[in-house]
């Protein structure tokens, strides 16, 4: 241990104001999960809704009904997309994957 780390204070902070906001900003966006919408399309094309809104993270995908009332984890939002589809119970009714970044543009 040198002289000038015994008079370190151990409460001062290690970041800068702006490279704490930095580093803060690189976690979040690193970290940051990829929102979807599953919506269920009457084939052919006839009535849409939406089914669930998610969030994309490496290892899984979380949803929730609009209302509120349904929750669910999958593998994927692939996964979780085909098992809207098959729990529609009707063949006319298909669940299609939208993500929001491909509406940024569109809602902008």
């Amino acid at each position: 241990m040198t002289e000038h780390e015994d008079d370190r204070d151990e409460n001062a902070p290690v970041y800068t104001v702006e490279g704490f906001r930095a580093l803060v900003r690189a976690l979040v966006v690193d970290e940051m999960p990829r929102l979807f919408a599953v919506v269920y399309e009457r084939i052919p094309r006839r009535e849409v809704e939406v089914a669930a809104y998610g969030m994309a993270f490496p290892d899984r995908a979380e949803l929730v009904a609009p209302d509120g009332t349904h929750r669910m984890t999958s593998s994927s939002a692939d996964q979780a997309t085909d098992l809207l589809t098959a729990s529609a119970g009707d063949e006319q009714v298909k669940a299609r994957l939208v993500w929001m970044e491909d509406l940024a543009g569109a809602l902008g």
